[in-house]
């Protein structure tokens, strides 16, 4: 097959991903921007995702997606801010025109400068352009593609970590900067087109919930609520489950991240459900607990009870300017005078959350 044909097939094969953009190009314009204005003067390099290994499909990371809209795995981002003013450059990795074939043509610089609202270049091209301004003498901002911010500290083998650390040592001096604080700062006030998809995200996540909550009865495997509530999720209009479900019933709805989801559910249990759906690149979160027998015991629906309280209690204190220890700690209170007063604690001051390792001391 000539190149040629393979070129006249490229908008008909090109991902569909590219184009399912929710929020305005000129929005993601107005993101780069306002970190410029925060940096003032320097060089932003962003990592995108990999390209997953077999045939899973691929997500674009949060601070990437935020910044420039592209999807494509396998790019790099390159920001240049002087006196606040940017210029951003997206690198993109070609693709074998056989493997297109299979996986679908990336999209080339054109329409990436129309989708997006960049200029591209060719991946290669990455570390000739960062060699000529760190000769300049600006501060490095870089963005890494870890894929939880759970584990940044132990980020040491993902592309934009080992590309940090080979670019320092062959330009000794060079002066690195996180810019995740900075970005987390920005993404913290959500734009009504965010706002928007974020109340998707959650009434998807909602429906799904309550075809499952209908659906719950002894016998059934937790691995069936899971299936249940994700096809949901896609049935209506979501990208899939933002995280790996958690589907926690009898002793599996006290581990907080359980998520086997391979117990059979008995008669007088109760079930955790901690699921959200994504939207566009939006997570919501949603968290219900139920009884397998469709009602609970007394015991039961006294400790439920004492969690919607606490919830409520904190949902009352959350408002502009309010902080987030007000709100937990507001929750925090009931918690402990509820469980007290049921005798599962010594009182009030009782503590039954174990600190975490770095907040013990060596005997």
């Amino acid at each position: 097959m000539r190149l040629p044909l393979l070129r006249g097939l490229a908008p008909l094969l090109l991902p569909t991903a590219l184009w399912a953009q929710t929020i305005p190009v000129q929005e993601y314009a107005a993101r780069r921007d306002s970190l410029a204005a925060r940096i003032d003067s320097g060089v932003v390099v962003a990592f995108g995702a990999r390209n997953p290994v077999g045939f899973a499909r691929p997500a674009q990371l949060p601070a990437f997606r935020y910044l420039t809209g592209f999807l494509e795995p396998d790019a790099a981002f390159v920001m240049v801010v002087r006196g606040g003013k940017a210029r951003g450059t997206l690198f993109t990795e070609s693709r074998d025109p056989r493997r297109a074939l299979y996986d679908g043509f990336p999209p080339d610089s054109s329409a990436i400068a129309r989708q997006v609202g960049l200029a591209a270049r060719s991946l290669p091209a990455l570390a000739p352009m960062l060699d000529s301004l760190a000769a300049r003498g600006l501060p490095f901002y870089a963005l890494r593609d870890f894929e939880s911010s759970d584990y940044a500290s132990q980020d040491s083998l993902t592309r934009g970590a080992s590309f940090v650390r080979s670019f320092s040592a062959s330009h000794g001096g060079l002066e690195w900067h996180n810019a995740h604080p900075i970005l987390d700062s920005l993404r913290t006030r959500k734009s009504p087109a965010e706002l928007a998809m974020l109340r998707r995200a959650i009434a998807i996540t909602v429906e799904g919930l309550k075809e499952a909550m209908r659906e719950i009865r002894p016998g059934m495997w937790e691995y069936e609520v899971e299936a249940l509530l994700e096809a949901a999720f896609r049935r209506t209009g979501g990208d899939g489950p933002a995280f790996v479900s958690i589907i926690g019933s009898g002793p599996n709805s006290t581990q907080y991240h359980y998520n086997a989801n391979n117990r059979r559910m008995l008669a007088g249990e109760t079930v955790v459900m901690d699921v959200g759906a994504g939207y566009g690149g939006y997570a919501a979160d949603v968290t219900r607990t139920v009884p397998v027998s469709g009602r609970f015991t007394p015991e039961q629906g006294a400790v439920y009870q004492i969690v919607r309280h606490a919830q409520a209690a904190a949902e009352r204190t959350v408002k502009p300017g309010s902080t987030y220890e007000a709100w937990r700690e507001a929750a925090r209170v009931v918690v402990a005078r509820g469980v007290a007063r049921l005798g599962l604690t010594e009182g009030m001051d009782a503590t039954f959350d174990p600190p975490w390792a770095d907040q013990c001391e060596a005997n």
